[in-house]
């Protein structure tokens, strides 16, 4: 049994114990490393598609004005948004 030999029982119980735990941590973090990857990413697409829903209804371009105001200030607001720098 993985070269125990002749130790005692409760050495071999605390390998085994500590063997389990390491890998029980490990597990518990590649599942939070997933889960929180997932998630970030929903989260910014959702962000990204409530700015495009805002700059697309904010701005309705004419014939006379093809690009408006506020869809510039929009952009620029979101070049200096930390959301867009990820």
């Amino acid at each position: 049994m993985l070269g125990f030999g002749s130790n005692s029982i409760s050495k071999r119980l605390t390998v085994m114990n500590m063997l389990v735990s390491g890998a029980a941590l490990l597990l518990a973090g590649v599942a939070f490393f997933i889960y929180d990857t997932v998630t970030f990413r929903e989260t910014l697409v959702r962000y990204l598609s409530i700015q495009a829903d805002i700059i697309g209804s904010s701005c309705r371009i004419s014939k006379e004005r093809p690009i408006c105001r506020s869809i510039e200030a929009r952009v620029t607001f979101m070049r200096r948004s930390a959301w867009m720098r990820t």
